[in-house]
């Protein structure tokens, strides 16, 4: 909270576009459709 509001967003805008980066790969996409795709199952 000691940074200055523009300080907080350019650094918030940084570590967005590197996490943006993991979701758009092809590998991870596909992983993550694995274990979060299919039907819900509820017993």
């Amino acid at each position: 909270m000691k940074l200055s509001v523009d300080e907080r967003c350019r650094i918030l805008t940084l570590q967005a576009d590197e996490i943006a980066e993991d979701y758009e790969s092809e590998a991870q996409s596909t992983e993550r459709e694995q274990w979060q795709g299919g039907d819900i199952v509820e017993p």
